[in-house]
């Protein structure tokens, strides 16, 4: 058997620009940690792999969150979880929400979940960023009392730079506030 990590290096060189004027520049780079499992088969002196294929429980979305699959994995996208105004602060009994979301984690055999927090946008960016930040560390933190291991998480806040809804009525604005759980095949 063959056991190996894969590390994806991704370099970054985003700009965003704002109505009123203001621009964001992201540069960088993001690495994205796999792991690849298989079997070796000698064949006339040669190695051959095999990918292991394992079948998936399908995930079913309920009212608490959607899923999608994208390039990194199956993305959980909670709805409607509600924090304190401008705070990183859940508000009472939107615990609940996540214990469905930490049931299917705790059944994951991935090795890491990428959670992602987003907020409308109406204020300063870099206050954006911030929450956004600080809210997916919240909601991790819920979900390792839970019983999900630290180690498997990996965080960023985008702010309000990828909305999935016009920020111009509070109902698009309530979507675009969201965190978003990746469960990376």
């Amino acid at each position: 058997d063959i056991n190996r990590p894969i590390l994806i290096r991704e370099k970054i060189d985003e700009e965003f620009f704002y109505a009123d004027g203001k621009k964001i520049k992201h540069r960088g780079f993001l690495l994205h940690f796999y792991s690849y499992t298989g079997k070796a088969l000698a064949q006339g002196g040669l190695v051959q792999e095999i990918p292991l294929q394992k079948e998936k429980a399908e995930i079913k979305p309920n009212k608490d969150f959607e899923v999608a699959k994208t390039k990194r994995g199956t993305m959980l996208r909670l709805k409607n979880l509600q924090f304190e105004p401008d705070r990183a602060v859940l508000l009472k009994g939107e615990e609940a929400k996540l214990d469905e979301i930490a049931k299917i984690l705790k059944k994951s055999e991935s090795e890491f979940f990428f959670v992602e927090g987003h907020t409308a946008d109406v204020g300063k960016p870099e206050d954006e960023k911030n929450l956004s930040q600080e809210r997916a560390k919240t909601v991790i933190e819920k979900l390792v009392k839970m019983g999900i291991p630290a180690e498997k998480f990996i965080y960023q806040g985008a702010g309000g730079t990828k909305p999935i809804a016009p920020n111009g009525t509070e109902e698009g604005r309530a979507q675009n506030r969201r965190v978003e759980i990746t469960i990376i095949d």
